[in-house]
């Protein structure tokens, strides 16, 4: 049996590694279902990742990397789900909504542009600096929660504010 090359370890290890990340909405998904509710949380990085593993998905597909392509697939699918069940249990459906219907706005406006393009390289590199700042974007989703604890605590120590 021949011994991996140090690639496909790395490349393997990446692609466990960010299935695992993703699951990591089950957890608090499964939460809200318990509660019924998902209260004061902010669903935006649920949306985030939808928009992050969608963008990357088309980035995979263009450089038909295949890896890249199976992580999104499966993260995809994922953040849709667990867009799902926040939407079904949240208090502010019509927000979340909003917030989901800009996330397809940009995803199909950005799928149609980038098919606009006649260069493969341009198309390419377009779409790889959009996953960037999209994938800033979802890293950076849960500091929402911060801000509102910040809110919070600051309301409690000064409430005329």
């Amino acid at each position: 049996m021949p011994v991996p090359t140090y690639d496909v370890l790395l490349e393997t290890t990446a692609v466990i590694s960010t299935i695992l990340q993703f699951l990591s909405g089950v957890i608090i998904c499964r939460k809200y279902i318990q509660k019924k509710s998902t209260g004061d949380s902010s669903g935006l990085p649920f949306v985030c990742g939808f928009l992050s593993t969608s963008f990357w998905l088309r980035y995979g597909l263009l450089t038909d990397e295949h890896s890249v392509v199976l992580v999104n697939i499966i993260g995809s699918f994922l953040f849709l789900c667990y867009t799902l069940v926040y939407y079904i249990f949240s208090v502010n459906k019509k927000s979340y909504l909003r917030q989901f219907g800009i996330v397809l706005c940009m995803l199909l406006g950005v799928w149609y542009y980038t098919n606009s393009i006649e260069l493969e390289a341009e198309k390419i590199r377009l779409m790889g600096l959009i996953c960037c700042i999209i994938t800033v974007c979802f890293f950076a989703a849960p500091l929402t929660m911060l801000i509102h604890v910040i809110r919070m605590k600051i309301q409690k120590v000064y409430p005329s504010h």
